[in-house]
């Protein structure tokens, strides 16, 4: 499956279709893209993601959770 990218600017014409325009009004041609797929993403990078996701909200926690240590020690 794949779908048509516009690399300038889409408009529509007077009966509603739409057209691939460069800035200055002349015609593109319509690129073939493929699809999304979940079958094209890299085990290995969304592992990685999910790490750094898991470390700036741990770090975030830990930081939090040290101040609120110290101002409970303070009081």
């Amino acid at each position: 499956m794949s779908q048509a990218t516009c690399p300038g600017e889409i408009v529509t014409d007077t009966s509603g279709a739409a057209l691939c325009q460069d800035m200055g009004g002349a015609p593109l041609a319509w690129t073939v893209s493929p699809a999304f797929s979940i079958d094209a993403l890299d085990p290995l990078m969304l592992s990685g993601a999910f790490a750094a996701g898991f470390i700036l909200v741990g770090t975030g926690w830990a930081i939090g959770y040290g101040a609120k240590t110290v101002l409970k020690m303070l009081k």
